[in-house]
């Protein structure tokens, strides 16, 4: 019998790593991570910017089929107090806090009489600035007809969403329809 002795094949036998070599490979980890972080940023703000223009959208189109269905004129407006048991409109500030949906049978833009709320919504981040134009500066109110009616009076305008540099202009046409643009701010 023959007495033959085995020895571990090449690639199983490991001598470790040196110092040398593992802070080469963290500054290389480094480089690459200072390198994909403002990508990144940008990509959560645009991210966040299309989530706050989609729940914009969602109650203005809620708004718009209610009217319709309803028979009766209903507005989508800023509220500072979303987590109130009966949330108002708000004259002042951003859209930014929240927005209410309700039946507008009363005074247009203000919840009174026997205005039902239909939704209370608080924005799902509350970052970045969503601001309305002179004609959509405190709400939008849908008619029977589908037609929008902004507070300034007019028929069209937009609410303009910023979250860092990515913008979503929300415009909302004469005939009650919405669109979404993409922008910078």
């Amino acid at each position: 019998m023959r007495n033959e002795t085995r020895s571990a094949p090449v690639w199983f036998a490991s001598k470790g790593v040196s110092l040398i070599e593992l802070m080469v490979a963290l500054a290389i980890l480094a480089i690459l991570v200072s390198l994909a972080m403002p990508s990144f940023r940008d990509t959560s703000n645009a991210s966040r910017a299309v989530a706050m223009a989609n729940e914009l959208v969602a109650a203005l189109n809620l708004a718009r089929s209610e009217a319709v269905k309803r028979g009766v004129p209903v507005t989508v407006c800023k509220t500072a107090d979303p987590d109130a048991s009966a949330p108002s409109c708000a004259s002042g500030g951003d859209w930014t806090s929240g927005l209410l949906v309700f039946t507008d049978g009363g005074v247009q833009g203000s919840v009174d009489g026997t205005d039902t709320r239909l939704r209370v919504k608080q924005p799902s981040g509350r970052v970045g600035s969503v601001v309305g134009d002179a004609n959509f500066s405190d709400f939008v109110t849908y008619l029977p007809s589908g037609a929008s009616q902004g507070s300034g009076g007019s028929a069209s305008g937009t609410l303009t969403i910023c979250v860092g540099n990515s913008q979503r202009s929300v415009a909302v046409s004469g005939t009650g329809r919405v669109r979404v643009d993409k922008g910078a701010c």
